[in-house]
């Protein structure tokens, strides 16, 4: 998660999401982690990306444990868009 952070701020965005898509694999549960992820997603390979990484984070939510993704997550969604 440091990592990360220190990838987004020195400018590289792939890498920054690389890491947090690690973390993920650990925690895959932690939306502030998804949030940063399509942050990171949106500025290196564009909008789409990020897209794409909310709808995957709303079927897995919706199929695991019957819920959806948080307002916060869900706003930065629709920010992206």
């Amino acid at each position: 998660e440091t990592l990360a952070a220190d990838a987004a701020r020195d400018g590289d965005d792939g890498r920054a999401a690389r890491l947090l898509g690690r973390a993920l694999e650990a925690d895959p549960y932690r939306e502030d982690l998804h949030r940063a992820r399509m942050e990171a997603l949106a500025r290196d390979a564009g909008p789409a990306a990020a897209l794409a990484h909310y709808r995957r984070l709303r079927e897995r939510l919706a199929r695991e444990m019957a819920a959806l993704p948080s307002d916060a997550t869900t706003a930065l969604f629709r920010r992206l868009r």
